[in-house]
């Protein structure tokens, strides 16, 4: 119908009916346009979960071929869709033995295998059914990453089977046990079945845990304990074998529970009856040690220790019954120096003559104490001050006679000494007495030593302190002491290069033999990058190291024939007699080595000690190449004066062998260089 005729009623209601199809269709449209916009939103974000799962996903059909992966197995493996998964995924194309994917296709339940990939990882596989996908039967793959899970089960397999070959292999015997009083084993290694004299362990395992104990009360004992504390340490108990031999063992063991609620015993077992055998006999030793421990191994005096329990019993008694107790404490002046010199053995040696000397010179009721390495302590009961000096001074005497060291060696010793004397010092204590003597000691060393003081002798030495004048203050006063010092210290070096010197009247060439090297020496060290006050050393050293030539026969000194057998051992002497001059001046004793020693030879057939590369004095070696040197080019008794050349070469020829090859080439460097 067309629009003529109709009314206007007719047209505005087709006009409603059309405007309101168009609405619809609108509205259909934008309804589409926004469900489209949802899907594409819920598919974009279910592939973002598939893509950010930990693990593989993948769509297989029933023919094992990918139809779709995930990112995690496109990063690990790359895109293999369409691909036969078992041969892009595993190791060598091997298949499951039991395909999950067919598994669950067929079965309509999901399935599961694992698999060592072609990564060299380990990976388990979950496929569930998905029906159709893309046209073809399919199912989902789940891969999960199991290589640190498989490795961390092989880890522990392997730290079972450590355990066991651990347990098996120990010496100690190791077992499990339930408790109570019928209480029989579960387990046990090697060590306990052998132990228990069982001949297998099975024969062991039959065994009651009562049947290995020798008391039984103890064996309830331990149980209780075990329950209640759940824990037992090194517990010292009688055990006896299946063939009722007795022994001792030491039991440790700990309470468990497994899951079930069963209580049983771990514990390991040591036989102990040898130590408990040696323990016996180390108390037997004690007893016969603990008076030995009062004692000084070196000396066999008494010791330290003895010393503080005598001497406050003595004072006491002293106090009760009003006699007097005295003590007397000696030191050996210069000790340190002889132990330089001739060596610690040859210083042992002397402490123990002396310790004899002392024992010789004393009372019968007089306690002689080793109090420190070169200090004696003398306790002298009912002795009085006065009686005391005379027999401390008896005995400084005696000892200056007495010749200590060996065939090889001997020296002479001097003793400083102080008394302290109960009830004339003043004292609360008998260790006040020890303090005392110690405090007068370090003023007899003050004063040089070789005497004897007490405090009557200090309190006569002390003097008025005159008033300090203007401006003398402590540094004024102590770079004053310094001056003196080294005044005196000089002066004693010039007296004995003098009295040195005199060795010119013996044999005609020593004199100028030092004068014409000391330089040389000096240089030498310099050369070898010395510190300066070695080389100071080094350059006394060379001025007296033939002091002890005033100790030769001039003959001796002079012989223009071969020296005998006596004459060669009496000029070898002179290092020994040098260093022996010198030892008791403390401010040389940094040079005496270097004397004692400057004949010493490289491959050691030297003397006096036979010392051979570096055990002898650099200072001494540097003496013996330039000593050699000016020996060579000097005239002598029996020779011509040897040029300076050939006496480079002779040099030369005992590099290595008689001198050391490194002062050598200092020396060379140091004499060439004044052509």
């Amino acid at each position: 119908m067309s629009g003529k005729g109709k009314t206007k009623k007719q047209l505005e209601k087709e006009l409603l009916e059309l405007r309101t199809k168009i609405a619809e269709r609108e509205l259909f449209a934008v309804q589409r346009e926004w469900t489209f916009r949802r899907i594409k939103t819920e598919i974009e974000k279910l592939d973002t979960i598939i893509n950010g799962l930990p693990n593989g996903v993948s769509i297989v059909s029933d023919d094992c071929k990918v139809l779709f992966q995930n990112k995690w197995l496109n990063d690990r493996f790359g895109n293999k869709v369409g691909q036969v998964c078992y041969k892009e995924y595993m190791k060598k194309g091997r298949l499951c033995p039991d395909c999950p994917v067919k598994k669950a296709i067929k079965s309509n339940k999901s399935a599961e295998c694992e698999l060592s990939g072609a990564d060299g990882r380990y990976y388990r596989l979950t496929a569930v059914p998905l029906g159709k996908f893309e046209g073809s039967i399919s199912g989902v793959e789940i891969i999960t990453d199991v290589t640190e899970q498989r490795r961390a089960e092989e880890a522990f397999i392997q730290s079972q089977q450590k355990y066991a070959d651990l347990v098996n292999n120990l010496n100690i015997g190791v077992y499990r046990s339930t408790p109570g009083a019928h209480g029989h084993f579960l387990e046990a290694n090697p060590a306990m079945v052998s132990m228990f004299a069982a001949k297998s362990k099975r024969e062991f395992l039959k065994h009651r845990v009562s049947d290995l104990y020798q008391d039984q009360n103890k064996r309830k004992q331990f149980s209780e304990k075990l329950m209640k504390c759940g824990f037992v340490k090194n517990e010292e108990l009688k055990l006896k074998t299946l063939k009722g031999k007795k022994f001792w063992a030491s039991i440790t063991s700990v309470r468990k529970e497994d899951k079930q609620g069963n209580v049983y015993f771990d514990g390991i077992v040591e036989d102990i009856t040898e130590r408990k055998w040696s323990e016996r006999e180390l108390l037997k030793t004690n007893r016969m040690l603990k008076q030995l421990t009062l004692k000084d191994s070196h000396t066999g005096l008494y010791n330290h220790r003895y010393l503080e329990d005598f001497i406050e019993s003595e004072f006491h008694r002293a106090q009760r019954y009003e006699y007097p107790l005295s003590v007397i404490m000696f030191d050996i002046d210069y000790f340190k120096s002889i132990n330089d010199v001739y060596g610690h053995h040859f210083g042992d040696l002397l402490l123990k003559q002396l310790a004899r000397q002392l024992r010789k010179e004393l009372r019968r009721g007089d306690i002689i104490v080793r109090f420190g390495g070169e200090e004696f302590i003398i306790i002298s009961p009912r002795v009085s001050r006065s009686d005391v000096m005379l027999l401390a001074r008896r005995v400084l005497r005696a000892i200056k006679l007495y010749n200590f060291g060996n065939k090889k060696n001997t020296v002479k010793l001097k003793l400083s000494g102080a008394v302290a004397s109960f009830p004339d010092d003043k004292a609360t204590k008998g260790m006040d007495l020890v303090h005392l003597t110690d405090h007068l000691l370090k003023r007899v060393k003050e004063d040089g030593g070789d005497r004897i003081y007490s405090s009557v002798e200090v309190k006569k030495d002390k003097a008025p302190v005159p008033e300090r004048e203007e401006g003398h203050d402590v540094e004024f006063i102590r770079n004053k002491i310094n001056k003196l010092t080294n005044r005196v210290n000089q002066s004693l070096i010039e007296e004995i290069s003098a009295f040195g010197k005199l060795n010119a009247l013996k044999d005609g060439y020593t004199g100028k033999h030092v004068e014409r090297t000391i330089q040389y020496a000096a240089e030498t060290a310099r050369m070898l990058k010395l510190p300066q006050d070695k080389i100071e050393y080094i350059r006394r050293a060379y001025i007296l190291h033939d002091l002890g030539k005033v100790g030769i026969n001039k003959n001796t000194l002079r012989k223009k024939t071969r020296l005998n057998s006596r004459e060669f051992r009496e000029i070898r002497k002179h290092p020994q007699i040098g260093a022996e001059i010198l030892r008791p001046i403390q401010f040389l004793r940094n040079i005496t080595p270097s004397i004692l020693h400057h004949h010493e030879r490289w491959d050691a057939k030297g003397y006096p000690h036979g010392l051979k590369r570096e055990q002898i004095p650099i200072g001494a070696r540097i003496i013996s190449v330039v000593d050699a040197f000016q020996a060579l080019t000097s005239d002598r008794p029996y020779r011509k004066a040897y040029s300076k050349g050939e006496a480079i070469r002779i040099i030369k020829q005992g590099s290595g062998t008689q001198f050391d090859p490194k002062v050598v080439n200092a020396f060379f460097k140091i004499v060439q260089g004044e052509d």
